[in-house]
């Protein structure tokens, strides 16, 4: 029988905090409704200066993995100028202020697919596993 945990591996538990780098100062470049940029200047645990470290806030998505009654999951081509790609990826998109999760998730799906919820997490011919 295998030990599910080696002897010689010294795993150190609750240590999250010793991993965190220490915000020395920060500065917004952007602010628009679709992403923020940032750029950051930390010192990391082992004392290393990282200077111009760039950060990107996006406001709260939600997303759906939408499945029908036969197995199909539900995709949607969206155009990604960054990459010049059409992509399949899954319905979502930005929850606008204001708005509540579900009903932001909901209104991305009916624009993004047509599909229109009953509820929630249930419908006759869809079930959703939420990324709120």
């Amino acid at each position: 029988m295998l030990n599910a945990q080696p002897q010689n591996m010294n795993i150190k538990k609750n240590n999250s905090e010793a991993l965190r780098w220490k915000l020395i100062s920060s500065a917004y470049i952007h602010k628009s409704k679709w992403a923020t940029l940032r750029v950051d200047t930390c010192e990391m645990p082992n004392g290393t200066i990282v200077d111009d470290y760039y950060v990107l806030e996006y406001g709260s998505w939600a997303n759906a993995v939408a499945v029908t009654d036969d197995g199909k999951i539900l995709l949607v081509e969206q155009y990604r100028h960054a990459a010049d790609i059409v992509s399949l990826e899954i319905p979502g998109g930005v929850v606008e202020d204001g708005e509540e999760k579900v009903a932001g998730l909901r209104r991305e799906l009916l624009e993004e697919t047509s599909v229109m919820l009953a509820s929630q997490a249930h419908h006759k011919n869809l079930e959703l596993v939420l990324n709120l």
